[in-house]
């Protein structure tokens, strides 16, 4: 199989069968490459990304923020510091609501 830019070979071991996808975030790779990067990535994804990553569950209330474009290396950082960064480049309150979880209010694009 060879793949184009932008796709990715995923492998159905039920059926034995190897698809090409769509890469929806080159954050997919951050198992390998170690941390988080993003580029113009909208907001909701990088929510998305956060989760997956770190393994937690965060809320944004201000659903007009999901379409903003973020952009920044991430790597290696501790979420706390990567929430700190957001809530400060997007003016929102971070607050953990549970062991694993937080909630982003407020905040608008640039």
């Amino acid at each position: 199989m060879i793949l184009a830019a932008g796709e990715k070979a995923v492998l159905n071991k039920t059926k034995r069968q190897l698809t090409t996808e769509t890469v929806v975030t080159f954050n997919e790779l951050s198992w390998q490459t170690g941390g988080l990067e993003f580029v113009r990535t909208p907001m909701r994804q990088v929510i998305s990304d956060l989760e997956t990553y770190y393994g937690v569950q965060i809320t944004l209330t201000n659903t007009n923020l999901q379409y903003c474009k973020h952009t920044a290396p991430l790597t290696n950082q501790p979420l706390e510091k990567v929430l700190e960064s957001l809530s400060l480049t997007y003016q929102m309150q971070v607050k953990q609501t549970g062991p694993k979880a937080y909630q982003l209010t407020g905040g608008s694009c640039q």
